[in-house]
């Protein structure tokens, strides 16, 4: 597995963990994804928090929230969080795991399809190796 780091404008910091082709661990993801030190809005009930959080695994479908704020499993919340490039995505997430001290994982439920072209975009571009 290729690790590399890449200092984005706005002080984003992207780590990039990149399978080899085969590699069992790209089989059992379905999209591909990276980690992303960002700006994230975090609200359930209207009541938000700005924080500057890790989103691991970041992808078009989900990502980890790297937080010491707790949501249960099954809990619905609002993300707003900055995509590299400069844009915002907002979006309602389902948490699916949770692992208490280190974050939260969701699911992506209502990611509208210009953020998610964005996204994709921006992945692609991390992903792809340095020159």
């Amino acid at each position: 597995m290729e690790v590399y780091q890449r200092l984005l404008a706005q002080d984003q910091t992207v780590i990039c963990f990149t399978p080899k082709i085969g590699s069992m661990y790209e089989q059992l993801r379905k999209y591909p994804r990276v980690s992303l030190q960002t700006e994230i809005w975090i609200g359930q009930d209207g009541i938000y928090t700005r924080t500057d959080e890790v989103l691991r695994d970041l992808s078009i479908g989900g990502a980890f929230v790297q937080s010491h704020q707790i949501f249960p499993v099954g809990a619905v919340v609002n993300l707003r969080f900055r995509i590299p490039g400069g844009a915002f995505a907002t979006c309602t997430a389902i948490v699916r795991n949770l692992l208490e001290g280190d974050g939260f994982g969701v699911q992506f439920l209502d990611l509208s399809s210009d953020n998610r072209r964005i996204l994709e975009r921006e992945i692609e571009k991390i992903l792809s190796p340095p020159t």
